[in-house]
Formats: structure tokens, C-alpha cells, sequence
């Protein structure tokens, strides 16, 4: 899986810039999908009681560039190497977006551009 890309911050707990009052991750940081409930790495965000923080992209809390870093204290390296779930299997999403089907050579067809998704859920037609 690539990189992960515009991902916002979930953290284990905050803190609040005392200039402008805007409340910041600390802590652990994962990686989080907006519309997702949970994070990168698998975890479920309400489960391991993460907050969310929209507003602060996943670049800003790295520590080695981030602007948002100070009260970072670890950086999830599964969220950080863009990794699914152990046990997770790719699955094609079909949220209105179809891939191109185009035929390269004789007689087989390739998927191009098609989003995958991961999941950690069995499927029940497994036999």
C-alpha cells in the first residue's frame, strides 16, 4: 500500500496552544481517513478511545517536520508506513468509481485505476 495521503491526525490525547486557543493531537498519533471510523493501522477510533483532529493534517505531526509536533511523543509506524491490518485482504471499493478494464495482449484484461480497500472482515462465501 503507498503512502498515506490527505489523512488527518487521531491522537490519545490533546493539548491547546495557548495563542490561539486551537486544541492540538499529543501523545500517540495514527494516521485517519476523514469518513473512516477508524484509523490507518486498523485501530477502531472509538474503541481505543482516540479524538479526532480534522483540522491537523498527517504531515504537520511528523517529528522531524512537522509544525504541530511538540507534544507528539509517538508516531504509530504502522499508520506512518501507510500499512493495513494484519490479516487484512484487499478488496475492490465500488463506491460509484469503476476501473478500466483494457485488454493488454491476447486474451487477458487488466484493472487499472481501480481503488482497493482493506479489510480484516472473513468473508462468508470462502469455501
Amino acid at each position: 500500500m503507498a503512502a498515506v495521503r490527505n489523512a488527518a491526525v487521531a491522537a490519545g490525547s490533546q493539548w491547546t496552544d495557548p495563542d490561539d486557543g486551537v486544541r492540538y493531537p499529543a501523545g500517540e498519533v495514527h494516521a485517519w481517513e476523514r469518513g473512516r471510523n477508524e484509523t490507518v493501522c486498523g485501530l477502531s477510533l472509538s474503541k481505543s478511545r482516540l479524538a479526532r483532529f480534522p483540522h491537523v493534517g498527517w504531515p504537520d505531526v511528523q517529528p522531524e517536520s512537522g509544525r504541530h509536533a511538540e507534544g507528539v511523543q509517538a508516531v504509530c509506524p504502522r499508520c506512518r508506513a501507510g500499512r493495513p491490518p494484519p490479516g487484512a485482504r484487499p478488496e475492490l471499493a465500488r463506491d460509484g468509481e469503476e476501473g478500466v478494464l483494457s485488454q493488454s495482449g491476447g486474451s487477458s484484461a487488466t484493472v487499472e485505476a481501480m481503488p482497493v480497500r482493506w479489510t480484516s472482515r472473513i468473508s462468508s462465501d470462502r469455501r
